[in-house]
């Protein structure tokens, strides 16, 4: 039998929660009582079930979807037949006690009242009524048919059986339950973003980061993460050894931050242990390694679909990026062998390279490189590798490129040591193939901890000084 739903109130929130027991095969009344908001409620469902059908996330024509729901002012008559109300009128606690007296009146004595309040607990709404026990909070993120979580608030007074019957409901609309086991104002959604807003407001205030750059940072940073691991379960991920170690880590720097707002609640040692056995009774340590591939290649995905659909590969682009990525790793044999009348094979003829904001550092044309390429020879070994070479192509014959090359040198007495650069080339396709016309080492370091395997090149003598 077809789930019957009234949806009391026909605002963002209500159309929102109509697509969403609609998508599921619902039959859903959405009760407005001004004519032109129905009006309106029933063009937004239609565009959105529509923009759900052109993306594909519709498993059937969105006409068919928009059919199931229809918009009344009958209040009496649509709940009447309901089998789950979910009230959806504003944010105002005289107006929805207002409207849960009304539903008490109103529907069958086994139809659960729901509110969608997203912050009055029900234990102000319906305390007064004969029939409380089958109310309750149903707070949804918003739009519900886009994020599919809903908190679930039982008053004191709430039936468990009503719990359980909201509970199938909402699972079955394809929605995940969250039952908050108390009630506290602004429940649990509302107040981890109240706390994350909180601290928004204070570093803009504070003159320590803009609106636009904040917005980035969670838009791109936080919140793609949070999209497929919450707050645990990333900072179980982000340090190896779990919960524990992060906490031991980073709890005294965030007991600061929180200090420094007025807030001293320290991760004491028995909350960090209750966090860490909840943790570990969902993954193992021995699984860690595991769940962190899975969360990098959920973010893969979601990069994927964020970008687009994918571009069809052109053949003559892919082999461009093949003879450059070798032109790239030829450098580096060619830096291990000592065998520099390879240069010009490498680089145009008047090439700029700069390894350094000192003049000795750049040169230009292949003779000064392959002159400057000569002080390796002080080495007795060397071991060069490239990776993580990144091109785009500029024109139809000139590219842009960045890599990076570790370096392993050894000193004649025997004592070595690692480096990294980042290198930035720009390249031209000459007659003779790819060349590297321009490059800059923009970073460079030392003691970086990576064991290279020696390149196996046999190293040319320095050529006799002329003359």
């Amino acid at each position: 039998m077809t789930t019957r739903v009234a949806v009391v109130g026909a605002g963002s929130i209500g159309v929102g929660w109509a697509i969403a027991f609609a998508r599921a095969g619902y039959e859903v009344a959405l009760v407005e009582p001004v004519a032109g908001r129905r009006d309106a409620a029933r063009a937004e469902i239609a565009s959105r079930l529509a923009d759900l059908d052109e993306l594909q996330l519709l498993g059937e024509p969105s006409a068919r979807v928009c059919a199931r729901v229809g918009a009344t002012d009958d209040l009496e008559a649509a709940v009447a037949r309901a089998d789950y109300v979910q009230e959806s009128v504003p944010e105002d606690e005289s107006l929805k006690r207002s409207v849960f007296a009304q539903l008490d009146g109103l529907a069958r004595p086994e139809t659960v009242l729901a509110s969608s309040s997203s912050a009055i607990p029900c234990s102000k709404l319906a305390a007064e009524l004969p029939g409380r026990s089958r109310c309750l909070v149903a707070h949804p993120a918003n739009p519900p048919y886009l994020l599919p979580v809903v908190e679930l608030v039982p008053a004191p007074f709430t039936a468990e059986r009503t719990v359980t019957r909201a509970a199938a409901v909402l699972s079955e609309a394809g929605l995940g339950v969250v039952r908050v086991r108390r009630e506290v104002e602004g429940f649990v959604f509302n107040r981890l973003q109240g706390a994350l807003l909180r601290e928004a407001y204070c570093l803009v205030r504070d003159g320590v980061v803009g609106v636009e750059d904040l917005d980035r940072l969670v838009r791109d940073g936080l919140g793609r993460r949070w999209s497929v691991v919450g707050p645990f379960e990333t900072v179980d991920l982000n340090t190896r050894g779990g919960i524990e170690a992060h906490a031991a880590r980073m709890g005294p720097a965030y007991e600061r931050m929180g200090a420094e707002r007025g807030q001293h609640d320290p991760w004491t040692p028995e909350l960090v242990q209750r966090v860490a056995r909840e943790r570990r009774a969902l993954l193992p340590l021995d699984r860690w390694q595991e769940r962190v591939e899975w969360r990098d290649r959920e973010l893969m995905k979601l990069e994927r679909a964020r970008s687009g659909p994918p571009v069809a590969a052109d053949p003559a682009r892919s082999a461009d990026r093949v003879e450059i990525g070798a032109l790239l790793s030829r450098y580096c044999r060619m830096l291990d062998s000592m065998d520099l009348d390879l240069v010009e094979t490498l680089f145009t003829r008047d090439c700029l390279v700069e390894y350094g904001p000192d003049e000795r550092m750049r040169s230009r044309g292949v003779e000064r490189l392959r002159a400057a390429l000569e002080r390796l020879h002080r080495f007795a070994r060397t071991s060069h590798h490239v990776s993580n070479v990144e091109i785009v192509f500029t024109g139809p014959r000139s590219a842009e490129a960045r890599s990076y090359v570790l370096a392993w040198h050894q000193e004649p007495d025997g004592s070595s040591r690692t480096l990294y650069g980042e290198y930035r080339d720009r390249l031209l396709r000459t007659p003779e193939g790819w060349r590297i016309a321009e490059r800059r080492q923009v970073t460079h370091g030392s003691d970086v901890p990576w064991d290279l395997p020696l390149t196996p090149a046999e190293r040319r003598a320095r050529p006799a000084p002329s003359g």
